[in-house]
């Protein structure tokens, strides 16, 4: 009876040090900077030779910040609008006028060009505690992050005869921010466009927040890879250069939207119709 309760006791202690080691473990595992992605780089896309090109369609989607899909872009945690207006400033990625999404060098905006385009500057009543005299002054107010409630992709659909598939690449993104007049909302603003190819490498490095599972990680690259978010057409080539809003509104405008993607993929439905 002695050796049994001998071999209890050793099974206890056994496992009470195991999960206080694991424990400990996790505890020190949980201060890692899961933001630290200094040498991660982009996954390597499949080249698309231009002969190879059977069919391709460029199209201009919206990427809605308030839908919940998107609401990883806007957290506290993983902003891309702060991660991609730092790195404007800093000179790490070259913005263009928003105008041309050609993104020829003709185009391109410097540094100083963005920084004084967020500049802000307002008129405020200041009353005089001595005199009681009304003043005006005139104040700066900083860029803030939250005032930017759209992004816009500028991308190409492309059949590669080759390997007989539809593929998708995102040529540029824009941050679009809120337009307000007394208070009120009364337009939207694109900043400026950003070549999408040469950002790839910032945005595998840094991590973009997971609000189903912390552990599962993903970049801003995977993000955009993934597809993972929502949007919604709004222009596609035409002749007068018309977006979707100018010639159709309210249902009419989701039904285009609709209309216009579901062509691209009639496309490659009809390859394999016989």
């Amino acid at each position: 009876m002695k050796h049994f309760l001998l071999l209890a006791l050793a099974h206890i202690f056994l496992v009470t040090t195991s999960f206080s080691q694991n424990s400990e473990s996790l505890y020190l595992n949980s201060g890692t900077n899961l933001n630290s992605l200094s040498e991660n780089t982009p996954i390597v896309l499949q080249e698309i030779r231009e002969n190879d090109v059977l069919y391709s369609w460029t199209v201009y989607r919206v990427i809605d910040l308030s839908q919940k899909l998107n609401m990883p872009l806007v957290h506290p945690r993983s902003s891309l609008i702060s991660l991609l207006i730092d790195a404007v400033k800093s000179g790490q990625v070259e913005p263009y006028l928003f105008s041309s999404d050609d993104f020829e060098a003709s185009s391109k905006l410097s540094s100083q060009d963005v920084i004084k385009s967020l500049e802000k500057y307002d008129t405020i009543s200041v009353t005089d505690p001595v005199t009681y005299s009304i003043k005006t002054s005139i104040i700066k107010v900083d860029f803030n992050p939250d005032n930017v409630v759209q992004f816009r992709l500028k991308e190409r659909w492309v059949f590669d005869r080759r390997t007989a598939s539809m593929v998708v690449r995102i040529l540029g993104i824009a941050p679009v921010q809120n337009v307000t007049s007394d208070g009120s909302v009364i337009d939207v603003k694109s900043l400026f466009w950003l070549y999408f190819p040469p950002i790839r490498p910032l945005l595998a490095r840094n991590f973009v927040f997971n609000f189903h599972n912390e552990s599962a990680r993903m970049t801003f690259d995977d993000f955009f890879l993934r597809r993972s978010f929502s949007s919604y057409i709004y222009k596609e080539p035409n002749v007068k250069d018309l977006r979707v809003q100018d010639y159709a509104q309210g249902e009419d405008f989701l039904l285009e939207s609709e209309r216009i993607k579901r062509k691209i993929f009639d496309f490659e439905q009809s390859l394999w119709d016989y």
